[in-house]
């Protein structure tokens, strides 16, 4: 049989016939069987490819049995195998893709690299040592006690999706460690301890061979409650309204006949709740353990159209909500409708909308209507450009650019992309007559911003060249709370470099390494919330900082 497959004939002076098979590229229909003059009934079928396959070798190239062997791509496509006895491996269906990439590992060996498919059948992996690295950490109570035996997942970020790893449980000093993990790979941490509050670090990333520490992991007990009422725009009780507590696992409720609603097991102080009407439509609500006497207002949804010049509705187009500094983003249907409800819409909140090519002259000012015809129009999206350098005034290449939406007293990071290896970069589809500034990370460097400015309609505004510090230097000192004691088990990071960050000693000392020369901003929160900004002095060791004490507390 043919599959679907491409066919060229290739006509010759006496009519001979001669097919080429190629590699199906799309749907294009083939010809059939029978087809008179092109393929006889008789033709047989191509001989089938190998499934993909190959080898993994160690140091000393002889194979490594047993090794776990993983192929990733797009789609969040994730398949792994384990090498036989002799090394070999074979990958089942779905087919590999050429921009599908296969990484291995076994004990303390593994690829130095991931391995590009490239279309390829048929691997041979090398696996060395000195690849891999341990990711260790600790979690704590809310009284910077360890928590024993909780459940701690492993979790790999990439532009493939999020996959989970692999799950451990903590000691009875509340450390774990993952052994032989990739580096160079970006990570996150989830601990799910039963009584507690969800945990989540931050995503880190790993260096190649090199054992990585995480900050401490605080959850909270969940021995709390939260009450109280959801009513309509008059006042009325609204029932069936599902409240979730989005701080633990499967806390959730609805609310009776007269609106009102009790969530058992979320912790003391300030939880955030999910609050979601029958029609699906939800908003975050901020609610006190311990309190009953809440009042959640929902708002009757806003329906709208988008339409273009012509009046024809629009379908696919995105619409940007602008609440008092709360942004939500819709799009319309195949018919061009959108629907939006939160109880942060209010008069004076604004609509934007964009397609690839059209968008909205000037925000639409929402005046308490309950349905909106919004108009786009061709040539009134900009686009953002510019180039982001070092001190010096070289060209930074891959350098991570962010566009920022000032939306209100906030900020929105509007559109992300990358610097070319001359360090320019370019952002499509600005709406008109915004005000917008960009932010720029690179490795090695301090983050920049650029000032704000006003970009008009149907241009291309270039931005003066944002220029980067070096961040080759280090700071150091001592966090101590009001009373003048060391604060141990901080998180403290530099507010300049992304992802830098470590955890205070018993002394409450701390070091950061890779951090801008002359004054950096750092930043240490306490295992009680607590937290503190300042600009401390680059290349000493000997800094203070002193963290405030929580209102209320002891």
């Amino acid at each position: 049989m043919l599959n679907k497959s491409s066919l060229s004939v290739l006509t010759a002076t006496a009519c001979t016939l001669s097919l080429a098979l190629a590699t199906y590229a799309g749907p294009i229909a083939a010809p059939q069987r029978g087809t008179p003059g092109l393929i006889p009934d008789n033709l047989g079928a191509p001989p089938a490819l190998p499934a993909p396959h190959g080898i993994a070798l160690g140091p000393d190239g002889k194979p490594v049995p047993g090794a776990e062997i993983t192929v990733m791509g797009n789609n969040m496509f994730f398949q792994t195998v384990r090498a036989d006895e002799r090394g070999s491996f074979t990958f089942g269906p779905p087919a590999i893709e050429p921009d599908n990439y296969i990484i291995a590992r076994s004990g303390n060996l593994a690829t130095s690299a991931p391995v590009a498919c490239g279309g390829q059948n048929e691997f041979t992996l090398h696996l060395t040592p000195g690849v891999l690295c341990d990711i260790q950490g600790q979690v704590e109570d809310q009284d910077a006690k360890p928590l024993a035996n909780a459940p701690v997942t492993l979790i790999r970020d990439s532009s493939n999706g999020i996959v989970e790893l692999d799950h451990k449980q903590t000691g009875v000093d509340g450390r774990f460690t993952f052994p032989n993990n990739f580096g160079d790979v970006h990570y996150s941490l989830r601990v799910d301890a039963a009584g507690y509050t969800t945990g989540y670090s931050e995503f880190f990333k790993t260096k190649t061979g090199q054992n990585f520490q995480t900050p401490c992991i605080f959850v909270k007990k969940t021995d709390s409650f939260v009450g109280g009422t959801v009513v309509d725009a008059d006042g009325k009780p609204v029932e069936g309204v599902t409240i979730t507590g989005q701080e633990s696992k499967d806390v959730r409720t609805k609310t009776d006949k007269l609106g009102h609603f009790l969530l058992q097991g979320v912790p003391s102080g300030e939880t955030s709740v999910l609050v979601q009407t029958a029609d699906g439509e939800g908003f975050q609500a901020i609610l006190r353990g311990g309190t009953i006497d809440k009042v959640i207002q929902v708002s009757a949804p806003v329906t709208g159209v988008v339409v273009d010049e012509t009046g024809k509705p629009v379908a696919g187009a995105e619409v940007l909500v602008c609440m008092n500094g709360d942004l939500k983003d819709v799009y319309s249907d195949d018919i061009g409708h959108f629907k939006v409800q939160s109880p942060q819409l209010k008069t004076g909140s604004t609509f934007m909308v964009r397609t690839t090519d059209r968008g909205t002259v000037q925000p639409v000012i929402y005046k308490g209507e309950s349905q909106l015809t919004i108009n786009i129009k061709p040539g009134v999206l900009s686009t953002v450009s510019g180039r982001i350098t070092s001190s010096g005034g070289t060209p930074i290449s891959n350098a991570s650019v962010s566009l920022i939406l000032l939306n209100g007293n906030s900020t929105d990071n509007f559109e992300q992309t990358q610097t070319d290896a001359q360090g320019a970069y370019s952002l499509p589809r600005a709406f008109a007559n915004q005000q917008y500034f960009v932010t720029a990370e690179a490795p090695g460097f301090a983050s920049g911003n650029s000032d704000t400015k006003v970009v008009g309609s149907g241009q291309t505004f270039n931005f003066p060249p944002l220029a980067l510090r070096p961040a080759d230097n280090f700071v150091g000192g001592t966090l101590v709370d009001s009373m003048g004691n060391p604060v141990a088990n901080a998180t403290v990071h530099d507010g300049n470099v992304g992802n830098l960050e470590t955890t205070t000693d018993k002394a409450g000392h701390f070091m950061l390494k890779g951090v801008p020369s002359g004054k950096t901003s750092v930043w240490a929160n306490g295992p009680d919330g607590a937290y503190v900004c300042n600009d401390l002095l680059s290349g000493r060791g000997d800094n203070i900082l002193y963290l405030p004490k929580l209102p209320g507390a002891k």
